[in-house]
């Protein structure tokens, strides 16, 4: 049950990650119930899928819910698929750093890694961690300049490798150390994902200008 609640809120907070990345405010109370819908029932197909296919998980939360974001916020489709699986990546990444401090009160407690609370915690955390990322000044103006042809392609190699280190630290055939290298390089590539988002932001205003 925590982990259908994991995925429901990492799917719904990729939704808004990708609203404040093409910076889109104001939605109706429509679009915005059909959004938790939406992120409810691929959140049950993803649970029901994890279990055979771990890594097609992020496959269908991309293309499923980047098709539905799309279609609620009038984007080309390939424009909404780029942005949503940016917005994964950051979502995934940002969740990576909010789960440290949870994982040290886990050590230090001996409480369950699956604890209700715990997870809502973790959950809590990685909101304020994002709501904290674009509140920053230069944030807020989202990333725009994907609407450029070819400008999306560094940041999807980096939110590539984001899932795809975050997808494979659960693997119990790999050692601590090689889990740690996995924790380690999702950070990285976090910082590396921001740096990448300025140089995006500094060349579009250049290009306005």
């Amino acid at each position: 049950m925590t982990q259908l609640i994991n995925w429901f809120f990492i799917i719904f907070l990729s939704f808004y990650v990708y609203l404040k990345i093409f910076k889109i405010t104001g939605k109706s109370g429509k679009q915005i119930v059909l959004g938790i819908i939406s992120a409810a029932a691929l959140s049950v197909l993803v649970y029901f899928l994890y279990s055979y296919v771990p890594f097609i998980r992020f496959v269908f939360m991309i293309v499923l819910a980047g098709i539905v974001a799309g279609l609620l916020t009038r984007i080309k489709i390939d424009l909404a698929l780029t942005g949503f699986a940016l917005a994964l990546g950051i979502t995934y990444g940002f969740g990576m750093i909010a789960t440290l401090p949870v994982y040290a009160i886990l050590w230090l407690l001996s409480l369950n890694e699956y604890d209700i609370i715990l997870v809502l915690f973790t959950q809590l955390l990685q909101f304020a961690l994002i709501y904290g990322l674009f509140s920053i000044r230069r944030m807020r103006k989202g990333m725009l300049f994907l609407k450029d042809r070819g400008a999306g392609a560094v940041g999807l190699v980096i939110s590539a490798i984001i899932l795809w280190t975050i997808g494979m630290i659960p693997d119990q055939s790999i050692s601590h150390e090689v889990r740690l290298i996995f924790v380690i390089s999702a950070l990285v590539s976090v910082v590396g994902i921001i740096i990448w988002w300025r140089k995006g932001l500094t060349k579009l205003y250049k290009k306005t200008v």
